[in-house]
């Protein structure tokens, strides 16, 4: 959506907005400022408009003292953080065709601002069991705007590596005789 915002305003690409009547929310990907005789009288802006409300969780590895096995503990970064996911706008399909064998070619995209401060291998949880990893983080698209690229996300929530051990036994018999 293309706006126009008022030459004093504090908003800043990055923003996330909310619009008082509809209630809808937009991210402020970036303000243009229009001059008259070298003076700003407005921004051109253009919001995109959020569809997600998600978290962003991070992991860390760390050993077990009873076990030693190395255990993946999710650490939230920051909850309920308005963006925008969506499939690629431009550039996901393949032009001819032929087949690649099975590479995965979908990937989601996802725009946050930049200040979450949202870091490859991350999670974003969208729904109570929706989970997506973070491939990649494009921090030059836009200023101050994050373009992320998403996959599904597999990894166990509160993984811990697990051994299984089979053991087998034998028993042996022994007699003695005594004269």
């Amino acid at each position: 959506m293309e706006a126009s915002i008022a030459y004093d305003t504090d908003t800043v690409a990055g923003d996330i907005i909310q619009f008082v009547v509809t209630s809808d929310k937009y991210l402020v990907m970036n303000n243009t400022p229009i001059l008259f005789e070298d003076e700003i009288y407005k921004y051109a802006s253009v919001l995109y408009k959020t569809n997600v409300s998600v978290d962003i969780l991070r992991p860390s590895e760390s050993r077990n003292s009873h076990t030693y096995q190395y255990e993946t503990t999710w650490t939230m970064v920051k909850g309920s953080v308005d963006a925008l996911l969506t499939t690629p706008l431009y550039g996901h399909s393949l032009e001819s065709d032929e087949e690649l064998g099975l590479i995965g070619v979908e990937l989601n995209e996802f725009y946050i601002p930049s200040s979450i401060g949202v870091q490859v291998l991350d999670r974003i949880r969208v729904a109570p069991s929706e989970y997506y990893r973070v491939e990649t983080v494009k921090k030059r698209r836009y200023s101050a705007v994050d373009v992320i690229e998403l996959s599904e996300d597999t990894r166990l929530m509160h993984s811990t590596t697990t051994t299984t051990t089979t053991t087998t036994s034998s028993t042996t018999t022994t007699t003695t005789t005594t004269s």
